[in-house]
């Protein structure tokens, strides 16, 4: 494959969610859905950085997702009770991402695989 230099690289990587299993107590459930990520520019993820250490505490952790937010550009997969499928909006993720620890966890964990080729070797 030849490389490819584009103004906005965006692409889908697999998100696993380990949640405990609402039928099974003690056991676990996994999930598998697909984010769509774009690669956000060094200077911008830096700019971004320091702008949310500049603030108090409080505020710094209401800012938390900054980043993970402006690279979530959708999702394929992801479903609601009905098993319709869920459009992607950034108050959706935001919603899942402070709906429990499982979701963040799964989520910032494939983000980071994305980023590394090591990591993706490890699996999600």
């Amino acid at each position: 494959m030849k490389f490819s230099l584009v103004d906005d690289y965006t692409y889908f990587w697999p998100v696993t969610v380990d949640r405990p299993d609402p039928e099974n107590p003690g056991r676990w459930v996994a999930e598998d859905f697909e984010m769509e990520f774009t690669a956000m520019d060094q200077d911008e993820a830096e700019a971004l950085q320091k702008e949310i250490m500049a603030l108090p505490a409080e505020q710094r952790a209401a800012r938390q997702h900054d980043q993970l937010l402006k690279v979530a550009r959708g999702w394929r997969g992801v479903v609601d009770n009905a098993g319709e499928e869920i459009t992607f909006s950034r108050e959706r993720l935001e919603k899942m991402l402070k709906a429990g620890a499982w979701y963040r966890l799964g989520i910032y964990k494939a983000y980071y695989a994305s980023l590394s080729k090591d990591e993706a070797r490890k699996g999600n």
